[in-house]
Formats: structure tokens, C-alpha cells, sequence
């Protein structure tokens, strides 16, 4: 098959495996539905690196290949920008997702292990958000999964262009409070007292994602 059908193909089945996500989403198997769109994600961009490089990525190269890509010709690098800020929110959203459906299923039980459970995919998804803007400020990705480095780079973003970033400083600060009361003391610390308040927290999550996500759009 020439490399355009090829790629062709690939995005398509890229939109029917999202299709799928929609309909899973819909019935209420979250965790399923992140899977299906993360699946949909990188058959996407593995189909975008063929159309672009006449080579399909191989197992476990996908990231070294849109690296590569982005590396070759600068107006390539800030379409990927754009693009990975775009899936990091859709990943957070998921996770976010994910966090709700814990979230329900405590209530339902009340079951403090899948209240931490659901803290965790909260704290996950904020900061996934976080990385997400601070790429699309400085055009560097931080380092996953590392909270202190992720709000060191905030920090820095913000005091290191002031009036430029001033609308930041806002979120800054309700990052180190996620960080303290989902992160430190609910998943670090598995204490999940008061009960309410860190339910409170979990979903006020969802408008920092949210958040976030205007600010990235609306970047300089």
C-alpha cells in the first residue's frame, strides 16, 4: 500500500477507535474509554510520522519518532508542540475521568481504598494538566511524574517573565494546594480525613483542568 493510503488507513482506524472511546465513555467504563483514546492517540500519531517521514514507527518508538520529526524542521516542531500539549489534556481528561469513577464508586461503598484510588487519579490528571501548560508556555516538556520538578518549572515560568506571565500566578497557587492536600496528604500520606473536604478537593480538580487548559490556549 503507498505510504498516503497507508497513513489514510491508519486514520482512520485512529477515528474509529475514538468512536469506540465515545461509546464506551458513554455507557460509564471509564478506565476502558482512556485506553480506547489513548489507543486512538497513538495510532494517530504514528500515522502522522509515516505521512511525514515515509516510516512506521515500531513498537515502543512513537516518541522517539515525533521527537525526530519535530527536530527536522521547526515548523514541524511547533505543529507537535501543539499537538502534545493537546493530547496531554486529553490524557488528563481521561484520568480525570477515571478519578470521578472511583470517586462514585466510594460513595456507593464507602470504601476509603477507592477514595485514595480516586485521589490518586486526580492528583495524576492535575499534574498531566500542569505539564501540559507549562509546554505550551515555554515549549519544554517537564519531566513526568515528578511534582516538585513540575512546580519548580511553574515557579520559575512565572518570576522569570512576570508581566508576560502574571495570569499564572493564580494557578500556581492552587497547584501547591492539590499538591499538599490530594498529592502529599491523601496519596502520600493515605489520609483521607476529613472525608468531605478531600472529596471537595477531588472534584474542584475538574476546573483546574479546565483552567489550565484556557490558559495553555491563550498562551503569549
Amino acid at each position: 500500500m503507498p505510504e498516503p493510503d497507508q497513513a489514510a488507513a491508519i486514520f482512520a482506524d485512529a477515528w474509529a477507535l475514538y468512536a469506540d472511546a465515545i461509546e464506551i465513555l458513554e455507557l460509564g467504563k471509564h478506565r476502558i474509554a482512556a485506553e480506547a483514546a489513548w489507543g486512538a492517540t497513538k495510532r494517530a500519531t504514528d500515522a502522522l510520522i509515516l505521512a511525514r517521514t515515509g516510516r512506521m514507527p515500531t513498537v515502543g518508538q512513537t516518541s522517539a519518532g515525533i521527537r525526530s520529526l519535530g527536530s527536522q524542521n521547526p515548523e514541524n516542531a511547533n505543529m507537535l508542540e501543539t499537538k502534545r500539549v493537546t493530547d496531554l489534556f486529553a490524557k488528563a481528561h481521561a484520568t480525570y475521568s477515571e478519578a470521578v469513577q472511583y470517586l462514585d464508586e466510594a460513595n456507593q461503598l464507602w470504601n476509603r481504598e477507592l477514595l485514595h484510588k480516586s485521589a490518586e487519579k486526580a492528583w495524576a490528571a492535575a499534574l498531566q494538566a500542569t505539564n501540559a501548560l507549562i509546554l505550551a508556555r515555554t515549549g519544554v516538556e517537564t519531566t513526568p511524574d515528578d511534582e516538585k520538578w513540575t512546580y519548580d518549572c511553574l515557579t520559575r515560568l512565572v518570576w522569570q517573565n512576570r508581566e508576560q506571565n502574571q495570569d499564572l500566578r493564580p494557578i500556581k497557587g492552587r497547584y501547591a494546594t492539590i499538591s499538599h492536600d490530594i498529592y502529599q496528604t491523601a496519596v502520600v500520606e493515605r489520609n483521607v480525613e476529613p472525608v468531605n473536604l478531600l472529596i471537595h478537593d477531588i472534584r474542584d480538580t475538574a476546573d483546574y483542568i479546565r483552567d489550565a487548559e484556557r490558559l495553555a490556549r491563550e498562551a503569549p
